[in-house]
Formats: C-alpha cells, structure tokens, sequence
C-alpha cells in the first residue's frame, strides 16, 4: 500500500527484526531499470526522498529494491547510494533485506 511522508511517496512500509525485539522503519522506494534513467541520476531522485524521512521518523530506514536484468544497474546503484545520512539497504529484486545489504 503507498505511504505518503511530507512531499514524499514510498511504495509500502514493512517492519524487519534484525535482531530478537529489534525492529526497523522501513520505507520502500523500488527502483525499475525502465524508467529511462542511469543509475546515477535515479540515486539523486532516490537520496530527495531521505529529508522527509529524517524529519517524520525517529530512527527510519530505505529500501531500495533494484528491478534490473544484469548486475551493472544494481552495482551503479549500490555505488551512488554508499554514504546517505540513514541507513539504506540496495538489494536486487525483491528480496527482503539481510543485515548485510
């Protein structure tokens, strides 16, 4: 179900425990290789969602889940997504984040 935050538009939220009793804020964000798009330039429209996010949710968390044939566009997006102010985890496909990603 979307989920609006501010001026921002997230595809679902969904709570992940990490630990036992230690659960995330999730926000989902997919990204589509379709979408007429480099990796690079969809990292920036990606990163513009973040300041919504930090202003609304205490400890909040992005997931980017990576729809792309091929490892080129989800290892370009990895890159480009290194070093946000909150935790980001890129996976390929759908794939429910580990700890690791």
């Amino acid at each position: 179900m979307a989920m609006r935050l501010g001026p921002a538009i997230f595809e679902d939220h969904i709570s992940i425990e990490l630990f036992p009793k230690k659960w995330t804020d999730t926000f989902i964000f997919p990204v589509r290789h379709d979408r007429a798009l480099p990796p690079w330039h969809y990292a920036e429209v990606v990163k513009t969602v973040i300041q919504p996010l930090r202003k609304s949710r205490r400890s909040p968390s992005l997931w980017v889940p990576v729809l792309a044939p091929g490892k080129w566009y989800f290892d370009e997006m990895k890159y480009a997504l290194r070093n946000t102010s909150i935790t980001v985890a890129v996976t390929s496909g759908r794939t429910v984040p580990r700890i690791l990603d």
